[in-house]
């Protein structure tokens, strides 16, 4: 550090030898004011016109403070009770607004208020509400392989049966019918359920005189009590007044079917088939 001598400012004595630094400081020689320099007045930590900054000596600073004012406990999360309206779980006006706590907000509740949603009075699994004539109705649980029917607009839906629907071919369609037993040999059943139709075609009518009748074995015994007929002329059994009916209705999975024609038109018809509704 070099020393040197110079002149104030103001005059022309000399100062003595030293450093520059150690002139102006405070106990030197040539203490500057802070004014001298155009220096704040106050030093950071030590003037209370800086304090009122500070962040924890002085109580215009402490109202924005985060843990040392009642002035501003009012915005702490747990402190004061004019922020306590706003808490989950503290005050009666916010409870108002819980989910589970307050009957003002219950009316809204899913479960809780029969004005939302009307539950029936003895529910079981499988029911369905549907919106009804006169309003919501319970539509009690169906029977096992049940399929739900729409009735369309303006009507109620419905359980319905599921029915399958199967075509046997019997005979080839050039082929005379004729009186015989286990025609087009046996035929497996794939599922088990309730026969609810049966019926017969043919692919060229039988005509003249003489009847046409068709009896369904299960396992070898005559299921119908009133066996099929085609009228003379026409090629269903649709069209006849006196139409099947069943003896033995249910079957089991496996079971075989064989046809037997017990009568014929007097010029026979050819080709037969055999259709059969059934539910599961």
């Amino acid at each position: 550090m070099s020393t040197v001598q110079h002149r104030d400012l103001t005059g022309d004595d000399l100062h003595p030898p030293g450093t520059h630094a150690e002139l102006h400081r405070t106990g030197g020689t040539d203490v500057l004011a802070p004014a001298d320099i155009g220096a704040a007045a106050s030093a950071h930590q030590h003037d209370a016109a800086y304090a009122a900054l500070g962040h924890n000596h002085d109580t215009a600073y402490a109202t924005t403070g985060h843990n040392h004012d009642t002035s501003y406990a009012t915005q702490g999360h747990n402190h004061n009770a004019v922020y306590a309206p706003l808490a989950h779980q503290h005050d009666a006006v916010y409870a108002a607004l819980n989910h589970n706590h307050d009957a003002v907000y219950a009316v809204l509740n899913h479960q809780h208020d029969a004005a939302y949603l009307p539950l029936p009075a003895t529910p079981e699994r499988g029911d369905v509400l549907y919106y009804g004539a006169t309003g919501w109705t319970r539509l009690a649980h169906g029977n096992a392989n049940q399929r739900l029917k729409s009735g369309g607009h303006g009507a109620d839906p419905s359980w319905a049966d599921e029915v399958r629907y199967v075509n046997l071919r019997v005979l080839d369609k050039d082929t005379a019918v004729t009186v015989a037993d286990g025609i087009g040999g046996d035929f497996e059943l794939p599922f088990a359920g309730t026969f609810t139709q049966i019926g017969a075609y043919v692919d060229t009518a039988g005509s003249s005189t003489g009847t046409f009748t068709i009896q369904v074995k299960l396992n070898g015994a005559s299921i119908l009590s009133t066996p099929i007929t085609i009228d003379a002329g026409a090629k269903s059994s649709r069209t006849t007044v006196l139409q099947p009916a069943f003896s033995t209705a249910t079957f089991a999975a496996g079971d075989l079917l064989t046809i037997q024609v017990t009568g014929v038109h007097a010029t026979a018809a050819k080709g037969l088939s055999l259709r059969f509704a059934a539910k599961e």
